[in-house]
């Protein structure tokens, strides 16, 4: 993986804090914006579709939508076959969680896989340790996996 992809999934996974302080932010040369349209459900197809739609509409220019789940990513797809585009060749998409839709969905989608299973078996682990008195609130950062699929191209 690369620096700037070890930053961006740093964020992510930290809880967006970073990027949500501003409408944007540049990041080792890579010009980022936030959109979240807080009408619609957090992380649903329908916001992801909503605010893609909403950037090409307004004739924004961008490469890439990089959507907060996967889920997003899928409505952000929509958006873009939508207005006659294609993916990648016209906008690359990358989601977040690692859901198996990204692995049967046209073209594979490009996400970073949340490892689960450790998270579960962490918390329910931290929990018992909680209930016993044996541990107090702590803070802990899961490394995700780039799944490099066919949703994104290099420039």
């Amino acid at each position: 993986m690369t620096t700037d992809v070890n930053v961006l999934q740093n964020m992510i996974i930290s809880g967006f804090r970073p990027i949500t302080r501003g409408p944007s932010l540049l990041i080792m040369g890579i010009g980022l914006s936030f959109y979240m349209n807080p009408k619609l459900p957090s992380y649903s197809m329908e916001n992801g579709y909503v605010l893609t739609r909403q950037l090409l509409d307004e004739g924004k220019e961008f490469t890439a939508v990089f959507a907060f789940s996967d889920t997003m990513a899928v409505g952000a797809c929509r958006a873009i076959a939508e207005a006659g585009k294609r993916i990648p060749q016209d906008y690359s998409v990358a989601g977040f969680d690692g859901i198996e839709l990204c692995s049967y969905y046209n073209p594979t989608l490009t996400t970073i896989r949340q490892p689960i299973r450790e998270i579960a078996e962490e918390s329910v682990h931290h929990l018992f340790d909680l209930l016993d008195g044996k541990s107090s609130h702590q803070h802990k950062i899961f490394p995700g996996e780039l799944l490099e699929q066919e949703s994104t191209r290099a420039l």
